[in-house]
């Protein structure tokens, strides 16, 4: 090395007495490719190229920084004349060695009176160099004297790669995210994936990439297949993305099938050890990774990590101060985000949430449970835990039936994961009455947003444990009949609605009593017992018309106009629905209307009227997507590829054998089925497609549909409504003209001509603004104008 004692010397490129730093520097050459990555090293080089002195990678542990960061400096190394330098501080116990770790990386030799600092300044003057100083989370006390460097040195570029920022003037954030991986949900035994998990489309996931690159390496006969696709898609999501932790998980393929390891990783993260021996100790398990950072903590910041492991899917600050029970979080959460522990995230209702990544949070939760708290302490984070998230669905419950329903929706989903876990303590620990509590309050969430079946287990689980008084069981027993039903299992469901209405009327209570016979009428329409469901839903409607009941008469309503539609009085059920339709306009319920409109649109078909059922279908739609009604959606997709297949179009016929697919998707993931009279529907609609296309092309347009998303298969139901091949073969296959106006075109042109915007119309007919949209550009094609103020003179002459 060069002595250096703090005298100036020359440019370093042309120093003989050591090699030049323009000939490469002393970046590392890593033993195995980088897997992804282009996208950040696109945007890292472009901010270093376009003048930026410090840019600091943050992440969590195991995120891959330090590989991110020589990849970039291997990038630029042609853009720095004085070299690119690695300076590795992991080894580096005080921070007033930084320095010298510099140093000794650029080959100078500190001796003599000056400082460090110093003696770099004199020794770097006017050299255009890239320094990667990596780790740097551990002497962060340190960030000062990388402040005064960049100050003194104009030429000096420095790249960090740490858990938390420097915090100096001129730092550039770049926060590292995991790899992508699949979108994958993971239930008891089961995996399903949210795109069709074939070879072709799991490898464009980076996270499936390096698992098959680094898995192959270790056992050479391993090989991405349709058959392991999936399962190799669910260890990546399990590992969410993290590099570190699929390479050791990769690793274990000696040994263990993908789905073996799937399995082991369900347990925690002592499968996620073994690295290879030239790994740093803290990288060769996932444990050692996180803990090299958890022991950077200070006392509070240790407290609060573990605390937050009780959380599943994140949890705003409110939250995270009423388990803690600390209203002063705020600071040790932001410390802790900063260290990359924790992550920040909008939620759907734009309130900070704050989650860990699924196996920091399983470290965190190991800490808490068995290495950390007492256990009296632990136990009533948990109890805190719970009775927080009871108060949350409990307050949620009555909103699910109003007009503020959509609000509440998302605040339940967002906090799934902890309703989940709240709900499975409570029974594990003897605290039945909060499970059957939960489980009552958040019956109606299963039956919108499903799945059916989980609110089924809920439900069947907390009733088993004998807890609570009469009322609340017998809710219980409403809620799960309801969804039994909507899963299409009658039989169960009809014996739980006799015995709610033999309490109902032991009890005298007319309400209860009108909820039961309504449902029954459900169960005798699914048995095509068509008098017998008209009877019931006549008791039905007569009693809640009596006790004065909007909201109970407006769904008994169209429960009688169901049995109507049943039996062929279609006038009748369509007075019926529209009944119904001026109540639950009354009551602002967009959820009941969507219903009611899509039923009109089966009876409209039923009478031929195709553009006025095609108009009630895209309402449904429309309103389904907007209150985000997976069901919904799934039935106007259902009626909708019955409008296509009446075309008598060969792209209509194909078009509803995709829907038909897209539809039965989205009822899978619920699981539930389509109402008795519209599977009956369904059903003569597939055969008829089935039969037109061929076996062959109708499995392949309805798997097709199959594999779209559930927004793919809203626009798929968009294309139908105003297809070409479908207007044009209206006038050949129906009595129907195409132009004259549908009810609710009519009912949008005198709306338009009082004057009334696009928004005023949809608050007055309880419609979306989309569709809204829609009807005014329908009138104005079939009148023939161009503006709204056409149809206002036209609706005034009219």
């Amino acid at each position: 090395m060069t002595e250096i004692s703090g005298k100036a010397t020359r440019s370093v490129k042309s120093s003989p007495e050591r090699p030049a730093i323009a000939a490469g520097g002393s970046l590392p050459v890593p033993l195995t490719s980088l897997v992804g990555r282009e996208s950040e090293i696109k945007g890292i080089c472009r901010l270093l190229e376009q003048g930026v002195r410090l840019v600091t990678l943050t992440g969590a542990p195991g995120i891959g920084k330090t590989r991110l960061g020589i990849a970039v400096a291997g990038k630029l190394s042609e853009r720095f004349a004085g070299g690119v330098y690695f300076v590795s501080l992991a080894p580096v116990t005080d921070a007033q060695q930084v320095l010298a770790s510099v140093a000794h990386a650029l080959g100078i030799r500190i001796t003599g009176e000056h400082s460090p600092a110093q003696i770099l300044k004199n020794n770097l003057a006017g050299i255009q160099l890239l320094l990667v100083l990596d780790n740097f989370e551990h002497v962060i006390s340190a960030a000062g004297v990388v402040a005064e460097l960049l100050l003194a040195l104009p030429e000096l570029t420095v790249l960090a790669t740490s858990r938390e920022l420097l915090r100096i003037s001129g730092e550039h954030d770049y926060p590292v995210p995991p790899l992508p991986f699949p979108p994958v949900l993971a239930h008891p035994g089961s995996l399903k994936a949210l795109v069709s998990p074939t070879v072709e489309r799991m490898v464009q996931y980076q996270s499936v990439q390096l698992f098959r690159q680094r898995a192959a390496a270790h056992a050479p006969s391993f090989a991405l297949t349709e058959e392991n696709a999936l399962v190799v898609a669910g260890i990546c999501s399990r590992l969410d993305g993290l590099p570190l932790a699929i390479e050791l998980a990769a690793a274990r393929i000696r040994h263990l099938p993908p789905q073996a390891i799937l399995e082991q990783l369900q347990g925690g993260l002592q499968l996620l050890g073994g690295g290879a021996r030239d790994l740093p100790p803290r990288q060769r398990t996932l444990w050692a990774t996180i803990d090299w950072s958890f022991e950077l903590l200070d006392d509070d910041e240790k407290r609060l990590f573990c605390q937050m492991a009780v959380f599943r899917g994140g949890a705003t600050l409110e939250a995270i101060e009423a388990v803690s029970g600390s209203a002063t979080v705020l600071e040790t959460v932001s410390s802790l985000v900063d260290k990359s522990l924790l992550q920040r995230q909008e939620s759907s209702e734009s309130i900070p949430r704050f989650s860990m990544l699924e196996m920091i949070r399983e470290y965190a939760w190991e800490r808490l449970a068995g290495r950390g708290e007492e256990p009296q302490a632990y136990g009533e984070i948990r109890r805190r835990h719970a009775e927080l998230y009871l108060g949350l669905a409990e307050a949620a419950e009555p909103h699910l039936i109003k007009a503020a329903q959509v609000q509440w929706l998302a605040r339940l989903e967002n906090e799934r994961a902890n309703l989940h876990a709240a709900f499975h303590w409570a029974r594990n620990h003897g605290e039945a009455e909060i499970a059957l509590r939960l489980a009552v309050a958040l019956y109606r969430f299963w039956f919108l947003h499903g799945p059916l079946g989980d609110g089924v287990i809920w439900l069947e689980q907390a009733l088993q444990d004998g807890a609570g008084a009469p009322l609340l069981r017998m809710k219980a027993v409403d809620g799960l009949a309801d969804l039994l039903c909507r899963m299409g299992e009658y039989e169960r469901a009809a014996e739980l609605y006799a015995e709610l209405l033999t309490w109902a009327r032991e009890a005298d209570d007319e309400w209860w009593i009108a909820k039961a016979l309504g449902c029954l009428g459900e169960v005798a329409v699914h048995h095509g017992q068509g008098q017998q469901a008209l009877s019931l839903f006549e008791e039905t409607v007569a009693i809640s018309r009596r006790v004065g009941d909007e909201y109970r008469l407006c769904i008994h309503l169209n429960y009688l106009a169901e049995a109507m539609r049943m039996l062929g009085n279609y006038e009748r059920a369509v007075s019926l629905y529209e009944e119904s339709v001026a109540l639950a306009r009354k009551l602002k319920e967009r959820r009941l209307l969507s219903t009611l409109w899509h039923n009109l649109g089966q009876v409209a078909h039923r009478q031929g009227k195709l553009q006025e059922s095609s108009a009630f279908y895209d309402e449904t739609l429309n309103t389904a997507q907007e209150l985000g009604d997976p069901w919904m959606v799934a039935c106007a997709l259902g009626g909708l590829a019955g409008l296509a297949a009446s075309a008598g179009h060969v792209e209509g016929v194909r078009t509803a054998a995709r829907l038909s697919g897209a539809m039965e998707a989205i009822l899978e993931a619920a699981g539930a089925r389509l109402d008795p009279l519209d599977l009956r529907d369904y059903e003569a609609n597939v055969s008829a497609v089935r039969e037109a296309l061929g076996e062959e092309a109708w499995e392949a347009a309805w798997t097709e549909g199959y594999a779209v998303t559930l927004e793919e298969a809203v626009e798929l139901g968009r294309s139908v409504v105003g297809a070409h091949w479908w207007q044009s073969s209206l006038q050949q296959n129906s009595n129907e003209s195409v132009e004259p106006l549908t009810r609710r075109e009519q009912e949008v042109a005198a709306l338009v001509t009082a004057g009334l915007a696009n928004r005023e119309i949809a608050d007055e007919l309880v419609l979306s603004v989309r569709t809204v949209e829609g009807h005014v550009s329908n009138l104005l094609a079939k009148l023939g104008f161009q503006s709204r103020s056409q149809i206002a003179a036209w609706g005034v002459r009219a």
